[in-house]
């Protein structure tokens, strides 16, 4: 048998016995806790403990009424409240999760971790000033939290704050540079900063570590296009499509390219296989229309598309040139 092979085959064992074990110590920490709870019913340590595991394991009702009847037994136990609000969370139910977090604040009010949870919850709800209010006194508490940084330059990007937004990315970076979610996160607010030579260096990076990450190559796609270098976006997009071949957006992204390029017919097919993928993709139709119009000088297709955009999107009819090509970034 080839080395290569063997070597693949040792490592595939290696990573299959890793997870069995770390299933089997989640399944070894449940029954020792359901037995505790069995020995003493009435002790909040076990009951927390046990909904915990249920926590991680994405039991997430049953999590929710072990540290419900936690906090009947124990109700300044802080961590239950704040565990309990992820759980109405991961469930759906964010006034739920609200309560439960500010409960938990109570209780603790020096917990990062509530905070962030709490904040967490709002950016969920796109209640965006409350969560960056509620991420700042998180990082004030914690200022070597990399999740937190993270997820503040989010909320700053949402806000079209870019600036900012990078310079908690960069330094989420700095304390985990592990995290390729940081790496794309930084790539696309140097793109909607006009830093497009960043964003390139920012996925060169992410892919050195992780070559078939298809959004990194997507984002690299979107700098080269909008630096006007559309054989490099083509190499790019095509690069994501090979790795994953159904982004909508890598598919309208790649006809933008072709018909920079003048190549409409490669075009054409990429918009169709953009909206065989996501029919109501607005940019899409938006494309479609002007080519039709441009280049196949087929007017009732034009309109067909231009009015289904306009239909999925009401605002593109005032605020979007249909004499210009539709990007998605």
């Amino acid at each position: 048998m080839p080395r290569t092979t063997v070597s693949l085959l040792l490592l595939i064992l290696l990573y299959t016995l890793g997870a069995y074990q770390r299933n089997a110590i989640w399944l070894e920490e449940s029954v020792l806790w359901a037995d505790t709870i069995s020995k003493s019913p009435h002790k909040a340590r076990p009951l927390f403990g046990l909904g915990y595991s249920c926590l991680v394991k994405g039991k997430y009702r049953r999590a929710k009424e072990l540290f419900q009847k936690t906090i009947l037994i124990a109700p300044a136990y802080a961590k239950a409240h704040r565990h309990l609000g992820s759980a109405y969370r991961k469930m759906g139910l964010f006034q739920e999760a609200i309560n439960a977090l500010e409960d938990s604040l109570l209780y603790a009010p020096g917990s990062w971790e509530a905070y962030f949870n709490l904040a967490n919850v709002y950016n969920q709800l796109d209640s965006h000033d409350k969560a960056l209010q509620l991420y700042k006194r998180a990082i004030e508490l914690n200022p070597s939290s990399a999740e937190v940084h993270n997820n503040l330059g989010t909320v700053y990007a949402q806000k079209g704050l870019s600036d900012l937004a990078i310079t908690h990315f960069k330094r989420a970076l700095e304390l985990d540079a592990d995290t390729n979610q940081v790496y794309l996160n930084l790539g696309k607010a140097y793109l909607k900063n006009g830093r497009y030579g960043n964003t390139i260096e920012e996925m060169n990076k992410l892919l050195q570590k992780n070559p078939t990450l298809s959004s990194a190559h997507y984002y690299s796609g979107n700098a080269y296009y909008l630096q006007g270098l559309q054989d490099y976006a083509i190499k790019s997009y095509k690069q994501s499509l090979s790795l994953e071949p159904t982004q909508a957006n890598a598919h309208n992204n790649l006809g933008c390219s072709y018909y920079r390029k003048g190549l409409y017919q490669h075009a054409l097919e990429n918009y169709q296989r953009c909206l065989a993928i996501a029919p109501d993709h607005t940019c899409a139709h938006l494309n479609l229309s002007l080519l039709y119009k441009e280049w196949a000088k087929d007017k009732k297709k034009s309109v067909y598309h231009r009015e289904k955009a306009f239909t999925l999107n009401p605002r593109f009819s005032q605020e979007k040139n249909i004499n210009q090509l539709c990007v998605v970034n």
